[in-house]
């Protein structure tokens, strides 16, 4: 059974650091993820360095390697994931960088191209804003039954756990989101007001729909939240996300469709991180909120 697909490694030599990302197989999308770095890639050697070990990768598909310290040399790393699950291991297989179908100067375009995508948010139209993904594996919310741990929700008032029905609408465990970056945005629209009933209230709310343009990572999926800051909207992800690609496969933006959370919503009460006024970086990653 294939675990990894889509495996890519994105090297970015002046900052010294590497972006790998992949896709897992929906069956394992609660283990537990290590990367591993190698200077040959020969899959039977000690040269392996694990980089994460006090700290899998849970409940996204990304991580950052910090620790190239490579600026001037342009060595070619190569790297391979191992999947903890159910008490088993599962090996991806290894892959280099530019391992993706890129020679180095497709890969010198590739970064231009997000790098001006970035640099256009930055200094024209784009905010600051906050990308939240949910948390699919860790500690339990109260009287949410282990069994049913597999949905997003709580128990209803009477206790009764047999329904998996009576855990939707909120979250199941005391960490909604497992991962907060922050990023940028650009807002390229607006709709209509649009009058909604809040869930098991007879309340209405004002609701509006937000187009909008997101850097290629974190990859945006239906369900995930999006915050703008300075007015301390918190946006869901609904549909219609369309990636612009390069090469027909490798990210650099998505456009996106948006839905207002009603002020009533549980996710308004989760303290979010200060901003980083000013990033060198494009993302910063903090955890478990």
């Amino acid at each position: 059974m294939t675990v990894f697909t889509d495996i890519r490694v994105q090297p970015a030599y002046g900052f010294e650091q590497a972006l790998i990302s992949w896709t897992l197989n929906p069956s394992f999308d609660s283990g537990h993820v290590y990367i591993y770095r190698s200077p040959n890639g020969v899959e039977v050697s000690d040269e392996w360095e694990i980089l994460n070990l006090d700290n899998p990768v849970i409940g996204t598909n990304f991580f950052i390697d910090n620790e190239l310290d490579d600026k001037n040399f342009f060595r070619h790393y190569f790297y391979r994931l191992v999947l903890e699950f159910d008490d088993q291991y599962y090996d991806s297989p290894v892959i280099g960088m530019f391992n993706e179908g890129l020679n180095k100067s497709e890969y010198g375009v590739l970064r231009y191209m997000r790098k001006q995508e970035y640099l256009r948010m930055r200094s024209r139209n784009g905010v600051r804003v906050l990308h939240c993904i949910p948390t699919i594996q860790g500690t339990l919310s109260d009287g949410v039954d282990s069994v049913l741990s597999g949905r997003l929700g709580t128990p209803c008032k009477d206790g009764d756990k047999e329904d998996p029905e009576m855990y939707e609408g909120t979250n199941l465990f005391t960490k909604q989101f497992s991962t907060v970056s922050q990023t940028w945005a650009e807002i390229q629209s607006i709709g209509a007001l649009t009058v909604e009933q809040v869930e098991d209230s007879l309340n209405n709310f004002l609701s509006q729909q937000y187009k909008l343009r997101l850097l290629g990572f974190p990859t945006p999926e239906v369900g995930h939240m999006i915050v703008l800051p300075n007015t301390d909207k918190r946006l869901l992800i609904t549909n219609n996300i369309n990636p612009f690609l390069f090469k027909g496969y490798l990210p650099i933006a998505y456009e996106v469709v948006a839905e207002e959370l009603p002020r009533t919503d549980s996710r308004y009460k989760i303290p979010l991180p200060v901003l980083n006024q000013d990033p060198v970086r494009p993302i910063t990653v903090n955890r478990a909120l």
